[in-house]
């Protein structure tokens, strides 16, 4: 579940890079999208179901953050309106991936039986 996500926040964002390249977005902001979505992608090649809570959570928190300092400096430069807010989006949407993902392996293997299920 965790990588299906991942994907989808991958693809979402590279959607975003070639609608800003076809309407013509403010260039450094559209790229930064670009790379964050090809980065996203990398990120689930290195994603195991078995990682610890922080190993699952460091790489989709530290993209977050990425994108909320492009969506600031957005802000501050007057880039594409819509891109900008899109990526404050997207840096949202990484974040609370982050976040998922640590309380998914932080919780998920408390919830696991070791009995079989004959056993209980």
């Amino acid at each position: 579940m965790l990588r299906a996500s991942l994907t989808a926040l991958g693809f979402s964002l590279l959607l975003l890079f070639v609608v800003g390249v076809v309407d013509d977005a403010t260039w450094w902001l559209t790229w930064a999208d670009g790379v964050a979505g090809v980065l996203t992608l990398l990120l689930v090649a290195v994603t195991r179901p078995r990682s610890s809570p922080i190993a699952a959570s460091i790489g989709p928190g530290l993209l977050g953050l990425a994108l909320a300092a492009l969506f600031i400096v957005g802000l501050g430069t007057h880039a594409s309106a819509w891109l900008v807010w899109f990526t404050a989006a997207f840096a949202a949407g990484q974040l609370l991936f982050a976040a998922f993902a640590f309380f998914v392996q932080a919780v998920d293997p408390q919830l696991e039986s070791r009995r079989p299920l004959q056993a209980l």
